[in-house]
């Protein structure tokens, strides 16, 4: 089987500088071209090995694991022991599926050939993993959106998903606190179930609970929403509780969505 001496070397190249860009958009850093390509050509290194050298696949193979970790320690952004394990974890991961595709072209193709399916290989999965990755983030980015709660009140207590609406500014006057909006379900637990829709419907919460109504604007007009204080709100992440002081609202706009309250950045 001949591959010209050329374009193994354009592949290496181009193989490097695709898992380089690769992982640096998984790990979430800035990409910088010109160092991702001038780093990329430490991979020539192992390219030399298989044209000048008769190198075992294996010890190839553990050449080319060692100088991802190089290419890796150069590249990394914030240097920690944790952020580089990772960051060369990946480009490890992706090289040795770039590497095992190869190997399986190898099979099928021949002399010339076998370096354009190179190409095209590299490329195709370029865009496969990049758009994966894309998709990762987004779902990663969407669920930093969710919060998780607890509610207590007059010995009621509710575990409760609230996402970040940052269109919700509300805030009271006379307090300065932020408001975090409830679902009527939510709501209603905490007050053991003294408030019904119909004490909502006609704005008469406030002889029920104490609390009152503030004033909001809408994108048509204004409207008026119930507000109260509540004994306690924990947001819990990582397993740690920090407590967050803000009033209560009522809203029935987002009954049936997949989060139970809507809170608001000044509240974070």
């Amino acid at each position: 089987m001949i591959e010209y001496i050329e374009d193994i070397i354009f592949i290496n190249v181009l193989l490097n500088f695709l898992m380089l860009i690769l992982t640096q958009k998984f790990v979430g850093q800035k990409i910088n071209y010109i160092m991702t390509f001038l780093i990329s050509l430490i991979g020539l290194v192992s390219t030399f090995l298989e044209i000048y050298f008769i190198v075992p696949t294996l010890y190839l193979c553990l050449v080319n694991i060692i100088l991802s970790l190089i290419m890796s320690c150069i590249l990394v952004e914030k240097f920690s022991s944790k952020t580089f394990l990772y960051f060369a974890f990946v480009s490890i991961f992706i090289n040795l599926i770039f590497a095992g595709l190869f190997e399986f072209a190898k099979i099928f193709f021949q002399n010339t050939m076998l370096s354009v399916a190179k190409i095209i290989i590299c490329t195709f999965c370029f865009k496969i993993i990049l758009s994966s990755i894309n998709q990762i983030h987004k779902r990663k980015k969407l669920i930093n959106f969710y919060y998780n709660l607890t509610l207590q009140n007059m010995g009621e207590k509710c575990n409760i998903k609230a996402y970040l609406d940052s269109g919700n500014l509300l805030q009271d006057d006379e307090t300065g606190l932020s408001i975090l909006v409830l679902n009527f379900t939510t709501f209603n637990k905490l007050f053991s179930k003294n408030a019904t829709i119909i004490d909502y419907l006609k704005s008469q919460l406030d002889k029920k609970i104490n609390g009152k109504y503030i004033l909001y604007q809408t994108v048509n007009n204004s409207s008026k929403m119930f507000v109260c204080q509540i004994d306690k709100v924990f947001k819990i992440e990582n397993n740690k509780r920090e407590e967050l002081h803000l009033l209560i609202g009522l809203s029935t706009n987002f009954q049936g969505k997949d989060y139970d309250a809507l809170i608001s950045p000044l509240a974070l």
